[in-house]
């Protein structure tokens, strides 16, 4: 197929060809003696067309050139156009990032915490309960306008910048009415027609739990009764120091058995027929000219999605893989809800004014069991060891932004001059400099995660030919079962401006610009973790068959089975930190004749932290009784 790279050029072929086409007509038809219409003389040079829709393809193109850092773009309908779901598969397209865990882009080998993560240039709190790196996997990408990633240093950019700095841009005032609804279904034919699965809660389709799992207010009160330890030998103490001073050990056994009963034990492993993934996604926005100059408009998108994986792993030890292996099947429900909304209001092209709110939910229910061989058991001695475990994760993220624009361009100095001549002189407005930008943003995000309960079973028993636990039994030892409460809140407050002045010159074009950023954040994790076993029962079959027999209220409670509840450790691992950064940054950018450019800036920073750690004795982070304090403080010049 021919190439035409000047389109003008081929229009104006095509005219004249039509043109010399109808004159030879004429021509044979004259000749012929046959009447001839009048042509009327009407001479037509050259018609071009050079106007173009600029898309969004091409700002984001625009863009990239004249950036004065080493940038990457994607754009929506890059990314609609392969369907990856949320922002960390599409990310892994842009040259030199990299996907791990499904979650976190490395930018150039470097590992999350060298990246930084702004949505709409403000920075925001993270969900992961051991880094303060936001997973990306958290935004869906029909919430994206734009993906920018930056891989070289600018002043206007955190002192902590690594690798590399990612900025999700959402969508906001569209250019018109803009409406979409988008239902689908699907199938994994990689998943077993069964998966397995637990007695949950009544809302677990909604990705949140409506408190079967929850730390109980009975096991709350009684922690703080007992100062956070729940032995046998303290609560005896206790009792024999306050209301009951003829109290035995029995009643303190008792006591501590009853405590058990308050821990969520219906733990069975069920299976269930596979579901259908559900998905649902829609949108709607429109904008007005409320007059030629004024624009207002506003979009609101919101998105839900339910699907069901299941995972196979199976690990070998590298000198006997025969012998010590470790099989776990895990089968997991991911739950996400999105909601996002954005109005604002655009004045004369060069003014924008916009409000951005949105919810983010990402839900996942995990049951897994575990079949393992080790150097005590091996496979060819007919016994192994076996462990299931289950953990509910709600992921929340709300975040609230407002920002604005403002362009002193010729229609701002046409518009000012109208209304002000009269009381301010003429020159004054010249001596501003064209196109003079000013930028601010305000946000306010809030992070929390929720581990209502994580339970982890221990178990042992014979194997069948397939090596499988058949008919295993919970280990007797106190710490057969392992439950885990956790619970963190991460809040971020950012504010900035920038302003940029442009100086057009003969052969030269001059931008200088400078800025303020002022971030604070505070985190608080709250982890409390129990046991609960038995050193021993009146029949070995008690630690056999479905777990939620097991351990129910029955057997607990039984003077029979010696079952123990106990907090785990130290319970230590719960800390409030903090940090706050004030940040000023100037930057001077020069192009002489289109040819040589010269980027430049400067960046001070002051950074201040602190860090508290605590030994948790109630579920909620307020009000809170230490039992330990540490505090450190540090202080960055």
């Amino acid at each position: 197929m021919a190439s035409f790279p000047n389109r003008r050029a081929l229009l104006g072929v095509s005219i004249a060809l039509l043109s010399a086409a109808g004159a030879a007509r004429a021509a044979e038809a004259e000749s012929e003696g046959q009447a001839t219409r009048p042509v009327l003389d009407m001479a037509i040079e050259e018609v071009v067309v050079t106007a173009r829709q600029y898309n969004a393809a091409a700002q984001l193109t625009d863009e990239r050139i004249v950036d004065d850092a080493v940038t990457d773009l994607l754009g929506a309908d890059a990314i609609s156009r392969v369907g990856d779901s949320n922002v960390a598969v599409a990310l892994q397209r842009v040259p030199g990032l990299s996907l791990v865990n499904g979650q976190f882009i490395y930018v150039r080998g470097l590992g999350e915490r060298y990246s930084q993560t702004t949505v709409n240039g403000a920075s925001v709190p993270s969900v992961d309960l051991s880094r303060n790196v936001v997973p990306l996997d958290l935004f869906p990408s029909f919430i994206v306008d734009s993906l920018a990633v930056q891989k070289s240093y600018s002043a206007d950019r955190q002192a902590s910048f690594g690798g590399g700095a990612i900025d999700i841009r959402t969508k906001r005032i569209p250019d018109g009415f803009v409406a979409g609804l988008q239902v689908g279904s699907a199938v994994n034919d990689a998943n077993d027609d069964e998966v397995l699965t637990y007695a949950g809660g009544g809302e677990d389709n909604q990705g949140q739990d409506d408190g079967n799992r929850a730390f109980s207010p009975r096991l709350q009160e009684a922690l703080d009764q007992y100062q956070g330890n729940v032995s046998v030998q303290n609560i005896l103490s206790r009792l024999q120091g306050t209301t009951q001073p003829n109290a035995t050990l029995a009643d303190a056994q008792a006591i501590n058995r009853q405590l058990a009963t308050y821990l969520k034990r219906d733990v069975s492993v069920l299976e269930k027929d596979t579901p259908f993934d559900r998905n649902i996604r829609g949108y709607l926005g429109n904008s007005f000219f409320v007059s030629d100059d004024l624009e207002i408009g506003g979009l609101a998108a919101g998105g839900y999605s339910n699907q069901w994986r299941e995972t196979t792993r199976t690990g070998r030890n590298f000198l006997f893989p025969e012998e010590e292996t470790d099989e776990r099947v895990q089968a997991t429900q991911q739950v996400n809800m999105t909601g996002n909304a954005a109005v604002g209001l655009r004045y004369l092209e060069e003014h924008e004014v916009s409000a951005t709110a949105i919810y983010l939910r990402n839900t996942e229910d995990d049951t897994y069991q575990r079949t393992f061989f080790n150097e005590n058991r091996r496979r060819s001695s007919g016994l192994g060891f076996g462990e299931v475990g289950l953990r509910f994760e709600e992921r929340d993220v709300l975040i609230t932004q407002y920002e604005g624009s403002h362009r002193y361009g010729a229609s701002t100095r046409s518009e000012l001059r109208d209304r002000f001549s009269s009381l301010l002189p003429a020159s004054l407005f010249n001596m501003v400099p064209e196109d003079l930008e000013f930028s601010w943003f305000v946000s306010d995000s809030k992070a929390e995660t929720s581990i209502p309960s994580e339970v982890t079973i221990s178990q042992q028993g014979a194997t069948n030919a397939a090596f499988q636990l058949v008919d295993p039994q919970v280990v007797q030892a106190t710490q057969a079962a392992n439950y885990r409460f956790t619970e963190l809140d991460d809040d971020v407050y950012n504010h900035g401006w920038e302003l940029k002045a442009p100086f057009y010159l003969d052969r030269a074009f001059l931008e200088v610009s400078g800025g303020y950023n002022h971030r604070r954040q505070d985190r608080v994790y709250a982890q409390s973790q129990f046991n609960l076993g038995s050193l021993s029962v009146a029949d070995l079959a008690t630690l056999r068959g479905p777990l939620g027999e097991v351990f129910s209220t029955e057997n607990i409670n039984s003077s029979a089975n010696d079952f123990i509840f106990a907090r785990a450790g130290a319970n230590n691992q719960s800390y409030l930190a903090g940090t706050m950064t004030d940040a000023y940054f100037g930057q001077v950018d020069f192009t002489w004749d289109e040819t040589w450019r010269i980027a430049a800036g400067l960046r001070w920073e002051k950074y201040r932290q602190y860090g508290l750690d605590f030994a948790r004795r109630i579920r909620k982070p307020w009000p809170m009784r230490f039992s330990r304090m540490t505090i450190c403080i540090r202080r960055f010049p």
